[in-house]
């Protein structure tokens, strides 16, 4: 049956559209249409399905399904899976149909994925958001504030969600935890850096330090005051060595787990096996054998380990004789 909302809404969305009433179900592509669907979780719902077809049997009508005539001339469902599943299994053999014409892929995504806000279940607000997202990245020319609309979604919000994914993003590709830092402490790194340099370092303190409150905003008004890469860095190290920040520093330290000795152990046999193996046997085969990309590694770590080590066992002793 026609539906004054649906119409309302093809119209809005400026979409060419014809309702035809009783269309073969025969003439309907029903995988194309599962595949073009935009649930989460999968094409038919079997417990929907099963309601919608008793309501059938039981006299009542349903909203016309959306849809586009495919190349072939067989109508591909752009909203009414479940309906048309339900269809079938009540036996009718007829289905009215909103036949949209001269969409895009785009177009036919929007629709598509848009169009469970107006009939059977909407989702959740999750939902909406992860559909969106996905919209978003397959079509970045859209205005992010029409991507909101067409999924109902506060513009604020979807706008805040865009920025998580973006910061979250650039903090992996530096090797920071996102999990570990608050969104507000992310959206401070989003919105004032753009330097790589200054989002590693600037994102690897606040990590560290955990820094949260007015200590964190504090730390960002001296940031932003800083007028060039060596000046932001200066502000960095100024905040690593002030005695609050240091000894909380230290006190996070402390309290790391430490690393398993038969992690230690292992690693030491290790180093200890390959070193007894090159000695014995000196040559370019022993050191394929002992796998060169690793060895050479080793001898990365051994050097630029050893004046630090050196330096940590002379402090250490200068303690226990004090």
């Amino acid at each position: 049956m026609q539906d004054p909302r649906i119409e309302r809404w093809l119209t809005n969305e400026a979409v060419s559209w014809e309702y035809v009433p009783a269309v073969a179900i025969a003439e309907i592509d029903i995988e194309a249409s599962k595949r073009n669907q935009a649930r989460v979780n999968a094409p038919i719902v079997d417990d929907l399905v099963e309601r919608y077809t008793l309501a059938l049997i039981d006299g009542n009508e349903f909203p016309a399904v959306i849809g586009y005539r495919n190349d072939a001339g067989r109508v591909v469902l752009l909203d009414g899976n479940q309906r048309c599943a339900a269809a079938i299994d009540a036996e009718r053999s007829m289905l009215d149909v909103y036949v949209c014409s001269g969409l895009d892929d785009m177009q036919r995504t929007a629709l598509c994925w848009s169009a469970n806000g107006l009939n059977g279940d909407p989702g959740s607000q999750l939902d909406h958001i992860l559909l969106a997202k996905t919209f978003h990245q397959r079509y970045p020319g859209i205005p992010r504030n029409e991507v909101a609309r067409r999924f109902h979604i506060k513009p604020e919000k979807f706008d805040r969600e865009i920025r998580a994914d973006e910061v979250s993003a650039r903090m992996h590709e530096f090797g920071l935890d996102p999990d570990t830092m608050s969104q507000t402490n992310k959206d401070r790194l989003h919105a004032y850096i753009d330097n790589d340099t200054q989002f590693r370092e600037a994102g690897k303190f606040v990590q560290e330090a955990g820094l949260k409150g007015t200590l964190a905003s504090e730390f960002w008004a001296d940031f932003r005051r800083a007028r060039s890469e060596k000046d932001a860095l200066g502000v960095i190290e100024t905040w690593r060595n002030r005695k609050d920040i240091a000894d909380l520093l230290r006190r996070k330290r402390f309290n790391r787990p430490l690393i398993p000795k038969s992690r230690m152990q292992h690693l030491i046999e290790r180093m200890n096996g390959i070193h007894r193996f090159l000695e014995r046997y000196p040559d370019v085969v022993s050191l394929e054998v002992a796998g060169r990309d690793e060895v050479a590694t080793l001898s990365s770590a051994y050097k630029a380990l050893g004046p630090l080590i050196a330096a940590l066992v002379r402090q250490s002793q200068s303690v226990r004789a004090a």
